[in-house]
């Protein structure tokens, strides 16, 4: 279309619902009519069979469903929608019309709805989230794969500068790495959001723990896994049922022994490198926040990472040893008060027995010389000495 009259439209839309003094519609109101307009122009409704074929309107063009998403991602009568925030969310991240940014738009979104369901609304979108984000993450750890493997064949086919080349465009096929990282923070907050989604089984907890140790070459990524393993974490200590929690405990105590990572299952997938700061702060951040210090394997990963080179993974050990370092410093407290007191103790007894021994003295002195016997001999003595 007219690239000038879609811009002057966006304009006069954005004058209509901006932060203006006078907006002529409300994207806040319960049910409203522009949001309700604004979702069936996003979507369509071409597969809605209560109108007739004449009246039902095609899905939006790329370019206005991206101008129409900014508008979406601050109605809060949009974001409390169930079944449309749904389909908006699907259609942005998988549509084969879709691209980077309106994908990026999409997660937005389904951060937006998160925000703005209601418990009923987050028991029935959760689960439907929780997939497409699995889906999504999948197809990236496929793309990823892929490169790969195109990559080192063409390296074998040429030359080492080509074969770069070759995998630098390749990289645009599939998903992004921004939106690979923003894929692993959403199912985070979807997993905290709604708990319960985890409470029986470990495995979403052990696939970000792996998503550390295979993303850590990608820093876009990987600072995007982390924060979603927190907001697992908080998940995880909410709902996690017995059998769980132990099974963690136990996996969380092996990866301490072997230096901040899960263990191979063979020795071919072994990766040579260390495990980062990043994944040794992590198992000790998630023990943290799942186990209280009485648990006898909470304490043991905590003293295990205690001396590590890295001062930030130092400082969680403590904090999860915080109570064992407040009864060692009470008990050290109570012991120095004690000697205090033995010291101040001996000391008044020393002064009482000096005081004592002085003034027994002084008695003694003052009892001579109020003796009549003696007060004549003396006076006597010194009247024969004069003679």
């Amino acid at each position: 279309g007219d690239g000038r009259l879609a811009s002057d439209a966006e304009s006069y839309l954005r004058r209509m619902g901006g932060n203006s003094a006078h907006t002529y519609f409300s994207l806040d109101e319960a049910k409203s009519t522009a949001t309700t307009v604004l979702l069936r122009l996003f979507l369509g409704d071409a597969g809605d069979e209560k109108l007739p074929k004449g009246k039902r309107r095609r899905a939006a063009h790329l370019g206005l469903r991206t101008a129409v998403m900014r508008y979406l991602c601050q109605s809060t009568d949009a974001g409390s929608r169930v079944k449309e925030s749904i389909k908006v969310v699907f259609e942005c991240l998988f549509a084969s019309t879709s691209n980077d940014r309106l994908r990026m738009e999409g997660a937005r979104y389904l951060r937006w709805s998160l925000a703005n369901l209601s418990e009923a609304g987050l028991s029935r979108a959760c689960p439907v989230y929780f997939k497409g984000l699995l889906k999504l993450i999948q197809m990236h750890k496929s793309s990823k794969k892929n490169i790969t493997t195109r990559a080192n064949a063409t390296i074998a086919s040429s030359n080492s500068s080509s074969a770069e080349d070759n995998a630098k465009k390749r990289s645009n096929i599939g998903v992004s790495l921004q939106l690979a990282g923003e894929a692993y923070a959403l199912l985070g907050e979807v997993v905290a959001a709604y708990p319960k989604l985890v409470g029986g089984s470990p495995g979403v907890l052990l696939l970000f723990f792996r998503a550390l140790e295979s993303e850590g070459s990608s820093e876009l990524v990987a600072g995007r896994v982390y924060e979603g393993l927190l907001s697992v974490a908080k998940g995880y200590s909410l709902a996690a049922a017995g059998k769980t929690r132990r099974a963690i405990g136990t996996t969380l105590l092996t990866m301490a022994l072997n230096g901040g990572r899960l263990p191979t299952k063979s020795a071919q997938d072994a990766d040579v490198s260390e495990p980062t700061t990043r994944e040794r702060l992590a198992v000790v951040q998630v023990n943290n926040k799942l186990f209280e210090f009485s648990e006898c394997k909470a304490r043991l990963v905590c003293l295990l990472l205690s001396n590590d080179p890295a001062l930030k993974v130092r400082k969680a050990c403590q904090e999860g040893l915080k109570p064992l370092s407040q009864t060692f410093l009470k008990k050290r407290g109570g012991e120095k008060e004690q000697q205090q007191q033995q010291n101040n103790t001996t000391e008044s007894k020393q002064t009482e027995e000096t005081d004592s021994s002085q003034s027994s003295s002084e008695a003694k002195q003052q009892k001579e010389m109020t003796n009549p016997k003696k007060k004549r001999r003396l006076s006597g003595g010194g009247g024969s000495a004069g003679a």
